[in-house]
C-alpha cells in the first residue's frame, strides 16, 4: 500500500460552498482528493484520517459512508483470501463529480 502523507491541503470553492456537505465532509473529501491525485485512489486508513481531523476513527467511518452514499466517491474493499477480514480499502472520488469539479476550477 502506497503510504501518502498529507503536505498541504485545499479546499476547492465547489466542495467549500456545497450545501449538502457538513465542514467535516468538506475536510475529508478534500483530503480525499488530494490523496487520490497521484494513482486516481486513496488508500489512507480511518485512524489516519481521524489524527489530522482530529475525530475518532468511528466518526471517519460514518462521514466516508455518508460521502458514499451522497455519491461523492467509491469504497472499493479487498477481503482476505477466504476470510471476511479487509485488507485493504480504496477510495476514489466519483468522476464524473471529480471531472465537474474540475471543469468548474479552470474556468474560474
Amino acid at each position: 500500500m502506497n503510504k501518502q502523507k498529507l503536505k498541504v491541503l485545499w479546499i476547492p470553492v465547489e466542495i467549500l460552498l456545497d450545501e449538502h456537505l457538513s465542514d467535516k465532509e468538506k475536510l475529508i473529501l478534500s483530503m480525499i482528493l488530494y490523496l487520490s491525485n497521484e494513482t486516481g485512489s486513496c488508500f489512507a486508513s480511518n485512524k489516519y484520517i481521524a489524527s489530522i481531523v482530529n475525530v475518532t476513527s468511528d466518526r471517519v467511518s460514518k462521514i466516508i459512508s455518508s460521502l458514499k452514499k451522497k455519491q461523492y466517491i467509491e469504497v472499493k474493499l479487498k477481503y482476505k483470501l477466504d476470510s471476511k477480514e479487509v485488507e485493504n480499502r480504496q477510495i476514489v472520488p466519483n468522476k464524473k463529480s471529480r471531472i465537474k469539479l474540475f471543469n468548474k476550477i479552470t474556468t474560474i
